[in-house]
């Protein structure tokens, strides 16, 4: 059964923004939460570090296999300029990602496109993550791909694009150019996310039939 997307919470910005859980999760799912913020926030309790990129636009993200009961999660990141969502993900392996890529970043563009990786494993789902600095406006997401979360700013809040796509076979990812409608200091981050049937033993990827 392919990796699935379930759904994302309502964002949250600003000082220590809290973030909700996805509706329709369940235990075994995959909890994600994306963040970009000024400064490094805490790592929320029973929650894993992934992956962070301390250039500006900053952004640090988290993981976190549900269980039967889960709540909202306030970040610490006491600052005016933040922004964190949590997303979730069934039928993916939740103990390890197949693959992140380099992190792409511009300090003034309306574009920018991820780097791509190299899958070990078939049927992974792709994530693009895109964030901004504090700049009003919208986003166009990339061709080819599903919209999970599409931030609109007219406070000059932060920003979060994340889209998908599925990757049947194992090989490179294709970039993905996320645009915004203004001119903005941009990050971006591709991650390929294990379908369940992939198991991982001591750095090895085994299929499970």
């Amino acid at each position: 059964m392919a990796a699935t997307f379930i759904g994302a919470g309502t964002v949250g910005l600003k000082n220590n923004p809290t973030v909700t859980v996805p509706t329709g999760y369940a235990a075994g799912d995959l909890l994600v939460i994306f963040i970009t913020s000024s400064v490094t926030p805490t790592t929320p309790t029973g929650w894993t570090l992934k992956t962070s990129f301390t250039t500006s636009p900053q952004y640090y993200i988290y993981t976190k296999t549900a269980t039967s009961s889960e709540s909202s999660v306030t970040i610490t990141a006491n600052v005016t300029t933040a922004a964190a969502v949590m997303t979730c993900y069934r039928n993916v392996n939740t103990s390890s990602f197949d693959a992140i890529s380099t992190a792409k970043n511009s300090a003034s563009t309306i574009s920018l496109s991820t780097n791509t990786l190299t899958t070990t494993a078939a049927n992974d789902l792709i994530l693009n993550i895109y964030f901004t600095t504090g700049v009003n406006g919208s986003w166009v997401a990339p061709l080819g791909t599903n919209v999970e979360v599409s931030t609109i700013s007219t406070n000059l809040d932060r920003n979060i694009l994340i889209v998908d796509e599925l990757q049947a076979s194992i090989g490179t990812s294709t970039a993905r150019t996320g645009t915004f409608s203004a001119t903005v200091g941009m990050s971006c981050v591709q991650i390929a996310l294990l379908d369940a049937t992939t198991t991982v033993t001591s750095g090895n990827f085994f299929r499970l039939f």
